[in-house]
């Protein structure tokens, strides 16, 4: 119970009351569904937003991989809470999110009338500065992120490219890349092993692994400091049974998930 309440009490203090903004562009989201997570978008995070920072009105929300939206917020300029409906726990179906299903984000600008995230990719860090705030990047039911920054990257930039391929002997590639991405994996679906490709636009400690719908993980496929460059590994599963996986990479400017189908 004091545990319970130190965190409602952080959760209270982190969070503004300021007057409630109009939501205009982001509809038919998924609400009261009796599943959630909190997501804080606290007033100091960092972002860029088609080379500018979110501004107040814009709105900001998350979507299952499936493209429904699983809630919505409308940046006031102060910290504000988003809520990330899960799917109804006692019939596990309709709107929102599974659990161990990735997030993914949205940017409406108002001054421009444009969304950012659906053709391009928005790039998310999640903090870890307490210990329970989940940065896994993965939806969990009653867990708490908050963001740390929130980057829109163009369709297309990026990724591995055929004259910036590396190898862990290696170490770089002949070419940076221009973000930090993780790419999907192929095969997929895949009956045993499946090549992980990503790239790094800097030097970064890097972690890669697999885990099950559950969010327990399977493998650790990488653990260890890298430079900038494009990268490929081997995921063997042939001891693991048919069914869905999550191939996440985490560094330390932000973490991504991709799904992974195994079957026999």
């Amino acid at each position: 119970m004091k545990t319970f309440s130190l965190l409602f009490l952080s959760v209270f203090v982190l969070l503004s009351a300021v007057p409630a903004q109009a939501q205009n562009h982001f509809t038919n989201c998924a609400q009261r569904t009796g599943s959630n997570a909190t997501i804080i978008i606290p007033s100091d995070i960092y972002t860029d937003i088609g080379g500018r920072s979110i501004e107040v009105g814009d709105e900001i929300a998350v979507f299952s991989e499936d493209g429904t939206c699983a809630g919505v917020v409308v940046w006031t300029g102060v910290n504000v809470a988003l809520t990330a409906w899960g799917v109804d726990p006692f019939l596990g179906e309709g709107q929102g999110f599974g659990v161990g299903d990735p997030l993914h984000f949205r940017v409406w600008s108002a001054a421009s009338d444009r969304e950012y995230g659906a053709t391009d990719s928005i790039v998310v860090g999640f903090s870890s500065d307490r210990p329970y705030y989940n940065h896994s990047g993965l939806y969990m039911p009653d867990a708490i992120y908050v963001l740390k920054t929130l980057e829109v990257k163009p369709a297309g930039k990026g990724g591995i490219h055929d004259d910036a391929h590396s190898d862990f002997e290696t170490g770089r590639a002949r070419e940076i890349p221009a973000v930090i991405e993780l790419q999907r994996n192929y095969p997929n679906p895949f009956r045993s092993t499946t090549t992980i490709a990503y790239s790094l636009a800097r030097d970064e400690y890097v972690t890669v692994d697999v885990i099950d719908t559950q969010g327990r993980s399977v493998g650790v496929l990488l653990a260890a400091h890298q430079p900038a460059g494009s990268y490929e590994i081997t995921f063997d599963g042939s001891n693991l049974p048919s069914g869905l996986y999550l191939c996440r990479l985490a560094a330390e400017s932000f973490t991504t998930v991709h799904r992974m189908t195994l079957i026999r």
